[in-house]
């Protein structure tokens, strides 16, 4: 769908051209559906985080690095 395309473009650009290691998404663990997004994008759940300007729902700390992120291309994600 439109959301793992425009993942994958956001992904491929944070590491083809802002040179980053590593990209990390915050997602409320209630969002399955981004969970699958980020799943199939390579991302993996590293723990959980609660924000500064929403205290009462901990979000989901989901984490890529650039040599996941390289296996997950070759593979098609």
């Amino acid at each position: 769908g439109y959301a793992t395309e425009a993942g994958a473009r956001a992904r491929d650009y944070a590491f083809e051209h802002l040179g980053l290691n590593e990209v990390f998404s915050l997602i409320l663990p209630t969002n399955r559906r981004s969970q699958a997004v980020a799943t199939r994008l390579g991302f993996e759940l590293t723990g959980t985080r609660v924000l500064d300007f929403w205290p009462d729902r901990p979000h989901g700390v989901w984490r890529l690095g650039r040599d996941a992120w390289r296996t997950a291309t070759r593979a098609g994600s």
